[in-house]
């Protein structure tokens, strides 16, 4: 009876998992759109995801892009940590998390396969990574985003043994939907046009 309590301790420690899966309390996106003369040249999606563990409240950070001049998506990714009473005193805006995460990935709830980096950047945004990623699978999973699937969102820093997976749904408001798909029809075809042209 003693090893299989031992056991089932053993499995339920976190030591024992390489993630650790946590309910955002609050998660918000906002499209992100840019162009030049000759029409759109980038479309994302960005997602603002909150969390508290004990004291502290952590504020995901990140965001997924496509660029019509990079045949890769972008993925990038950090957090700000405030404590609890500071949050609750509407501090929200301290420094970034210090150092930026080594690893970061996003993946529908319901896939097993997730969005994963190729290469890893160094990011001008002090304490965020900046990594590139599949094209075709980072505008899977921002209309994924968007459309409010549930979606789980990983990253792992030095200090931490295991990933930390944030769970969390948001969507975006029609208003705001329609001109990112709008800009994602564009992009691609801008260039499916700019190859067609070499």
């Amino acid at each position: 009876m003693k090893a299989i309590f031992a056991l089932i301790v053993l499995a339920l420690s976190p030591a024992a998992y390489s993630q650790m899966v946590l309910q955002a309390d609050a998660a918000k996106l906002q499209p992100q759109i840019g162009r030049d003369q000759a029409g759109f040249n980038s479309c994302g999606i960005r997602a603002v995801v909150l969390t508290h563990r004990g004291k502290t409240v952590d504020t995901y950070d990140f965001s997924l892009m496509l660029f019509s001049k990079m045949y890769t998506g972008m993925l990038k990714a950090g957090k700000y940590q405030t404590s609890m009473k500071d949050f609750l005193a509407g501090k929200t805006d301290g420094p970034a998390y210090i150092p930026a995460p080594n690893k970061i990935w996003i993946a529908k709830e319901a896939e097993g396969a997730p969005l994963i980096s190729k290469k890893i950047i160094p990011s001008e945004t002090k304490g965020f990574t900046l990594a590139s990623t599949d094209f075709v699978k980072t505008l899977d999973v921002m209309t994924a985003m968007a459309a409010g699937e549930r979606m789980q969102f990983a990253v792992r820093y030095k200090t931490e043994p295991y990933d930390v997976v944030l769970a969390f749904s948001a969507g975006l408001p029609e208003q705001e939907m329609t001109p990112l798909l709008t800009c994602t029809r564009s992009l691609i075809e801008r260039m499916r046009q700019e190859i067609e042209a070499e």
